[in-house]
Parts: structure tokens; sequence; C-alpha cells
């Protein structure tokens, strides 16, 4: 075992004689910054018995339960089709916990305690932007580990993004190509071709086209 990739705790029961658990800061030593690190007390069976049960509590406390997800969208988005445009999703992840597995059916998500997940979309207070909101059903339900339960939007750019593009393109002169980017330039002062009116490539300096 040289090291973890990812970790939210990491626990160790020291068995018998104290003074032979040295080798347990040996694998704590490996764990990622931030994980929760906590050694046991196994020394004789009622501390066994103590430390499993306090081991117990930590696990519980550690699950994430009671999920509420709330997001605001930016001016620049909107939803494509309203309500029909969001969904929740339950997600297994793989052990790296960067990658997906597998996204969850309902049944599945029963199968796991998951009535449903709850999905809605209305304006904020003072009317200008979208707020989302994700429930679970049962509100109390306890998020396995390994799992990751997503609010999903489907968007698409407002008349306000638009504008912003717009400005930007004017403010910043992006609507001519850098040199040597540009197909002009490089059609003209690399291959010695000239400007024409036949529209055989479209440039972004908005030529009529390039002939041979």
């Amino acid at each position: 075992m040289k090291y973890f990739v990812s970790l939210d705790a990491f626990y160790t029961v020291g068995v018998g004689n104290s003074s032979k658990w040295n080798k347990l800061s040996d694998l704590t030593s490996v764990v990622p910054e931030g994980t929760v690190v906590r050694n046991f007390d196994g020394s004789n069976d009622q501390q066994l018995f103590k430390s499993f049960k306090e081991l117990e509590g930590e696990l519980a406390e550690a699950q994430i339960h009671s999920i509420e997800i709330e997001d605001t969208l930016s001016e620049n988005v909107a939803l494509v089709n309203g309500d029909s445009s969001i969904k929740g999703v339950l997600v297994k992840m793989k052990p790296n916990k960067v990658e997906e597995e597998k996204i969850l059916t309902e049944a599945e998500q029963k199968a796991l305690g998951l009535n449903a997940i709850q999905v809605t979309q209305g304006p904020n207070e003072d009317n200008t932007r979208t707020v989302l909101k994700l429930k679970t059903d049962p509100a109390d339900f306890v998020l396995p580990l390994g799992y990751e339960l997503r609010l999903v939007a489907n968007v698409k750019p407002t008349e306000v993004a638009y504008k912003n593009m717009a400005k930007k393109q004017k403010d910043y002169n992006l609507d001519v190509g850098e040199a040597r980017t540009d197909l002009n330039d490089i059609y003209i002062k690399e291959l010695g071709h000239k400007k024409g009116d036949d529209a055989v490539y479209g440039t972004s300096v908005k030529q009529k086209g390039l002939v041979y």
C-alpha cells in the first residue's frame, strides 16, 4: 500500500499492547490532507467493544442525510423548456470518486430507500433569475457512501448573454482574426494569393472570399 487517492475518513484500531501500535502512524501518514483520522483503543475485550460502538457512531454521523440543493441560474442562461428541463439523478461513482459508474434507475433508487427526487423551478424574489431546487422523498434519505445526488438542468443562452457577447466582441475587436490565425492573412501573406470575389473560403474578417 503506497498511497490513497481520495478518502473521507481513515480509522484504525490498535489491538493488544499499546506500545506496539507505532505502525498505525505509518498507515495514517499516507492518507490525503483533510481526511478525518482517528485511532481506537482495542487493548482488551472491553476497550475493543467500546471502540467498535464509538466507531459505529462515527460512521453514522458521517453519513449525509436530509439533502436539499438550491441553485440560481445566471442572467446568461435560461431553461430550455421549463419544468421538463430539470431533473434529479442519483449517481454511483467509481472507487476513485471522480468517474461515474452509472446513473441509477427509479427502481434502483427505491431499492436504496429513495422513493423520488423532487425538483422544482421558479423566479427569485425580484423576479430576475430562475431558482432551481431539489429535495428527496423521504426527506431524511441517507446518501450511501460512493454515491452522488445531482440537480441537472438543460439550459440555453439568454438575450442578455448574446448582448454581452456582442459588446465584448466590439470592445475587444474580436471580429478581426489575429495574425497568422485568420484565413485571409495566411492565404495572402504565407501562400501569395490574392483576395477575390469568389467565396471560396469564409473568413473572420468578413471578406467576400479568396481565390487560387
